[in-house]
């Protein structure tokens, strides 16, 4: 694949970095091929600005990037905020019934560029040390309120259990809570997540047409694995997230962004001009297989650019033609459906199968979607041809198909659609 399509995305704490929170040289090394051969990169992290600053400019980042867990996108190469979610004021009686409940636990408040600690315990004191950071400490009543873009509760992970109780049944009005790591849990705005952060990303740099890899660890970078057109998990990742991954590569500690790389290289250009490439394309059948569901299933979806601007879908009997590789199917000589073809010749085309099951209630299904151009066909000779596979191909006998053409004829049209993409994806329903 040309990387000058590709976006990857990557977390930093648990893949990016080693467990000494440094970079492998063979991951820097393959960075800068892909970067030098048009790809873009960037970090989705938890950090803020000031914890993500020192990995940004070893790297040499200048895509801009994906912090405070998806709360905010920053340019780092820029020094500016593009887009941030504030906390909202709730969050304060949170923190004040958290610190009540548990005097010991630790509350760092990640605001734009500073790090205020309201409570500290020893969990933030290292923390702190391992970032090389200097807090500032304050009282909660005297952190600015505009700025504060996530909350980070630092508790020993044998404790930590009973504070995420405790916000579940206390806690959770107008927030997210994501458990970044076995010691710290935080507290972003609702809705919030990375894969919100990175989906403001590419709207933001209209990045909608490029191909998105993502890669992470942890529960709070599940999200964005799935919604990524490629999910890629680390050997170290909790299984969750290696469950929702379509790709699983060697742990933080080996280089797996050189291998992330190598496999998108390795990855088939699928681009059609003018049409989109179809996301998760791991769920992707073959050609062949489309070819399969075009031929043996009984009914499509044909969908139109309909009256007033409406979309207009409706189930039909086609043929399809292996030879002209075009679908063909009858309709009345007037109605929405013509009209709208006569109007705007591009049509999308939709069939898929019943499925099967393998263990579960849940079925596989296979889908295959066509865009093409619909032509009302004029030739009486190919209608006939046409219309007589149509008919064979659900009449039990070919004389009952000859007596309902000598029938009706005259009183239908054929359509030809002329593929111009198409895509098929086996999905599991569960």
């Amino acid at each position: 694949m040309n990387f000058k399509d590709v976006l990857i995305v990557t977390d930093m704490d648990g893949t990016l970095l080693d467990d000494d929170k440094n970079i492998a040289a063979d991951d820097i090394a393959a960075i800068n091929e892909f970067r030098a051969g048009g790809g873009l990169f960037a970090a989705a992290t938890g950090r803020g600005v000031a914890m993500a600053k020192r990995i940004i400019d070893e790297l040499g980042i200048v895509t801009p990037s994906v912090i405070f867990n998806g709360a905010a996108v920053y340019d780092f190469a820029a020094d500016r905020f593009l887009w941030h979610s504030d906390m909202p004021d709730i969050a304060n009686t949170y923190i004040r019934m958290l610190e009540k409940e548990f005097p010991d636990i630790g509350v760092e408040i990640l605001h734009e560029k500073e790090v205020y600690v309201t409570n500290n315990n020893q969990t933030v004191v290292e923390h702190m040390a391992f970032e090389k950071l200097t807090p500032v400490y304050r009282e909660l009543s005297d952190v600015p309120g505009e700025g504060r873009l996530k909350v980070l509760i630092a508790y020993p992970p044998e404790k930590m259990q009973r504070v995420i109780e405790f916000t579940q049944e206390h806690c959770m009005e107008g927030v997210n809570w994501v458990h970044s790591s076995p010691m710290y849990y935080e507290m972003l705005p609702e809705g919030i997540s990375k894969a919100y952060g990175v989906r403001r990303l590419r709207d933001i740099l209209h990045f909608q047409d490029k191909f998105i890899v993502a890669a992470g660890d942890y529960g709070n970078d599940k999200a964005m694995i799935e919604e990524a057109d490629l999910g890629v998990a680390v050997a170290n990742a909790l299984d969750s997230v290696k469950e929702a991954a379509d790709l699983i590569v060697r742990d933080n500690n080996s280089s797996p962004m050189r291998e992330i790389i190598e496999y998108v290289r390795k990855l088939p250009e699928r681009e059609v001009p003018g049409f989109r490439r179809m996301r998760r394309f791991k769920q992707e059948v073959s050609r062949g297989e489309c070819v399969r569901i075009l031929t043996e299933e009984k009914r499509g979806v044909l969908g139109v650019n309909g009256d007033n601007g409406y979309p207009y879908a409706v189930p039909v009997n086609f043929y399809y033609d292996s030879k002209t590789e075009k679908i063909y199917f009858h309709c009345a000589k007037a109605g929405h459906k013509l009209d709208a073809m006569l109007a705007d010749d591009r049509v999308c085309f939709t069939v898929y199968n019943t499925g099967y099951r393998k263990e579960d209630w849940s079925y596989y299904v296979t889908s295959v979607i066509v865009f093409g151009r619909a032509k009302v066909m004029t030739d009486r000779d190919e209608m006939l041809e046409k219309i007589r596979s149509l008919g064979l191909k659900y009449y039990p006998t070919a004389p009952e198909v000859d007596e309902e053409i000598r029938r009706d004829f005259d009183r239908v049209n054929m359509v030809e659609i002329t593929i111009e993409q198409m895509t098929g994806k086996l999905v599991h329903e569960k």
